[in-house]
């Protein structure tokens, strides 16, 4: 990688980290890029946000050393909340680095069933200049997903360097019929690919149900078989995309490596799908990223480790944003 691409990359990446917008941001043609301002405003201010950590070595990263283990990885999983507008932005921020860096990975979305790929391709190949109208061939406002606008900056990226577009989940049907149904939903042989033959650990177990019950605001009761079932189909959403994942960073030609936008659920290492990429013998780095809101009477990076119901963040490295907002997220849900 020539000097000047490297300063372009690490400039990119820290002017992201110090604050950014929703807006796409360009591919830079030049070291200085102007600085932009976090969308989030609440807790913008906590000494937290725009930080690195990683939790295996309990201290904060550089930006520039964040940088290089983000082009050595071979696959990079960018954990979301899936409405906060900064960390749409900061996943474009990282995609253009890498993308400056001289890496041409494909970029896989959570957003996307697998099932629906020849549609996704179809939607590229007729604009492939255009996120907007991509969007509306794909129907992304009748998907259940947030508005496209936040996940714009990513598509952006995506589509300024003809980057291959992977839609990485499993079909809707199939994670209802696991819901409902369990395993005798699945033919034997799919069960086996996906792994579900095998149980996960107990503590890992306990934790994913935890999640799951608290994703649903005690909605479901903690002792029903329905949390069984779900648990079986998050499970096989994190195979499906590991398994996605892998195959596009097999296929040579053009694509190098991969890249996955999904919940930071899907991206912790210890369960989720960086465990699946590990069972499927993926040879190259795998880096996981989360985007962790702070909170705002929490200055400890590793106290975060608690919304995720382990003793360590579930990352390689975390970065920290500001609040998209302090509503309840349970407030609605009896509606």
């Amino acid at each position: 990688m020539s000097s000047m691409r490297a300063i372009v990359a690490s400039t990119s990446l820290l002017c992201a980290l110090v604050g950014c917008s929703a807006k796409p941001i360009a591919p830079p043609s030049t070291p200085h890029l102007p600085k932009v301002e976090w969308v989030g405003t609440l807790g913008r201010d906590h000494p937290l946000v725009g930080r690195f950590w990683n939790p295996s070595t309990g201290a904060f990263v550089e930006p520039d050393a964040v940088l290089q283990t983000i082009l050595a990885a071979h696959v990079v999983l960018l954990g979301e909340k899936h409405d906060d507008v900064d960390h749409h932005a900061l996943q474009a921020a990282v995609v253009r680095a890498m993308i400056a860096g001289g890496r041409h990975p494909a970029i896989a979305f959570e957003m996307f069933d697998t099932d629906k790929q020849p549609i996704v391709d179809a939607a590229k190949k007729s604009s492939p200049h255009d996120v907007l109208a991509f969007a509306r061939a794909v129907e992304w406002e009748k998907s259940g997903w947030p508005p496209f606008a936040i996940y714009q900056p990513v598509f952006a990226a995506a589509f300024d360097a003809d980057l291959a577009i992977v839609a990485a989940n499993q079909p809707r049907a199939q994670s209802k019929a696991l819901v409902k149904t369990g395993l005798g939903a699945l033919d034997p042989a799919e069960v086996t690919a996906l792994g579900l033959d095998k149980p996960l650990p107990p503590a890992d177990q306990a934790s994913l149900h935890r999640e799951l019950v608290d994703a649903h605001c005690g909605m479901i009761p903690e002792t029903s078989p329905v949390i069984d079932g779900m648990i079986l189909a998050e499970r096989g959403r994190d195979a499906t995309m590991a398994r996605r994942l892998h195959e596009a960073g097999l296929s040579g030609g053009l694509i190098d490596g991969a890249v996955l936008i999904a919940g930071s659920g899907h991206a912790r290492k210890d369960r989720g799908v960086p465990s699946v990429l590990r069972a499927l013998g993926e040879k190259g780095p795998v880096l996981s990223i989360g985007f962790l809101e702070v909170e705002k009477t929490q200055l400890e990076p590793a106290a975060y480790a608690a919304r995720f119901s382990t003793d360590t963040l579930p990352f390689d490295l975390v970065v920290f944003t500001p609040i998209a907002s302090d509503e309840d997220p349970c407030a609605g849900m009896g509606k």
